[in-house]
């Protein structure tokens, strides 16, 4: 009897966990969960939320859905959420683990292989919307648990903890406000939590036996990213005598770095076809026209709390053998220079660096393109960008137009052509430093 009972706790002890299911590095998890899309590192200020009434609860499949009578956002007791005496604070999203089982809990990380375990389909995350004040101290959350639903450039919806509809939005609008816009399938409602970058390598790594180290390495990774950052929210250098006197009669005598661009005059967007380069005196398309991005930050540009700051190119020194190095050939210095896009509050004080070089093209009156360190294209304009509804319908395969000529398709987003003056401007500062929209 003694035998058989030590025969039993010897299979209990040892034997039974070689068939229990290994356990993931879920700390490591949560933490790319944290990081896992654009939209969880975006400020939504006052300006950028809205309570709505929708056309329908859920939008449907491939088609058009309305938000109408925009109002101060509530919160779930149906009372106006507090932005705060100066109106600076801001709501943010995070992901957290739904092991309370709230409604709406969001599909964890899967394997394609089809051999996703038992305990991560088991455990589910949630979508949790937090207030902070503007230094990023957390003041409460706004809700716990809700679903995202009508996704699209435009924006989305989110339903906190089930109850009053809030419009989330990059654009800006006035109480009282409706917007039509087209849902693409994916975009209908958030069914599956965000993970940065490669599930299926974060899927091998999080049972990895090394996985600490791995999850070590993307924390180290977030923290260079924000050191990188850290580096755009420095201001042109100060320079004095000769350099300093070149640079202010550059600035003097240019009606290009003049100009100020507001959050209606700068748009992130897609040429179309990928590969086209605009010409002169042809038509040339754009798709996709939404928020503008902010390469310091790599995500959306931040506009303020009133979205009222303002964007302008400044000059600065730059190495002559540098990809799009403009040469001084207009005040006789054996210097060269690059653009660098700043960000400005309404009265002028510096906010940070938005782009330190590009390639400056398009040019046409009223529009000009500019590629944010050859990674984001940022469209400039004094002209309203097109809404477009689209009737209810679902093609599968778009009719892949010529180079010459487009006809609208629904995922495209916000999309139109123009015909601009020149292609890339010539290397030289008199090519770009009097032109205007």
């Amino acid at each position: 009897m003694i035998k058989r009972i030590m025969l039993l706790a010897f299979i209990a002890a040892v034997l039974l966990p070689l068939y229990a299911e290994q356990q993931p590095n879920w700390d490591y998890l949560l933490h790319e969960a944290k990081r896992g899309d654009i939209m969880l590192s975006t400020r939504y200020y006052k300006a950028n939320v809205w309570s709505v009434k929708t056309s329908k609860r859920i939008p449907g499949s491939s088609a058009n859905w309305t938000l109408s009578k925009f109002s101060a956002p509530v919160d779930t007791a149906m009372k106006k959420i507090d932005f705060g005496k100066k109106g600076d604070r801001y709501l943010m999203f995070t992901q957290e683990w739904n092991d309370k089982k709230f409604p709406g809990g969001l599909k964890g990380i899967t394997s394609s292989h089809g051999s996703t375990s038992k305990v991560l389909k088991a455990r589910t995350l949630r979508m949790v919307l937090n207030l902070y004040e503007y230094n990023g101290k957390f003041v409460k959350t706004v809700s716990r648990y809700g679903t995202i639903i009508g996704f699209t450039e435009r924006g989305f919806v989110y339903l906190p903890e089930g109850k009053k509809p809030l419009f989330f939005t990059g654009e800006f609008f006035k109480a009282g406000d409706s917007l039509t816009y087209w849902v693409p399938q994916i975009g209908v409602q958030l069914t599956e939590a965000w993970f940065y970058g490669d599930q299926d390598e974060l899927y091998r790594k999080i049972y990895a036996a090394n996985s600490g180290e791995s999850f070590n390495k993307a924390k180290a990774e977030v923290k260079k990213e924000k050191m990188r950052q850290a580096e755009y929210a420095k201001p042109i250098p100060v320079y004095t005598g000769a350099k300093a006197e070149l640079l202010q009669k550059i600035r003097n005598n240019s009606k290009f770095l003049a100009q100020k661009f507001t959050a209606k005059m700068a748009w992130d967007s897609k040429r179309h076809p990928a590969a086209l380069w605009p010409s002169p005196k042809k038509s040339w398309s754009l798709i996709n026209i939404t928020r503008c991005l902010d390469m310091g930050t790599g995500g959306p540009l931040d506009w303020g709390p009133r979205g009222d700051r303002y964007l302008k190119f400044d000059v600065d020194f730059y190495p002559k053998m540098a990809p799009g190095s403009l040469k001084d050939d207009v005040f006789g210095s054996n210097e060269s220079f690059t653009l660098v896009l700043c960000l400005y509050e309404k009265d002028g004080t510096y906010v940070r660096t938005v782009s330190k070089f590009g390639g400056f093209m398009g040019f046409a009156p009223g529009y000009f393109y500019y590629n944010q360190e050859n990674t984001y294209g940022t469209l400039f304009t004094n002209k309203s960008i097109p809404v477009q509804k689209f009737a209810n319908w679902n093609i599968k395969v778009p009719n892949i137009p010529s180079t010459s000529y487009y006809a609208p398709w629904a995922p495209w987003g916000r999309q139109f052509s123009y015909t601009p003056d020149n292609g890339m401007i010539k290397l030289k500062l008199s090519d770009i430093l009097n032109r205007t929209l």
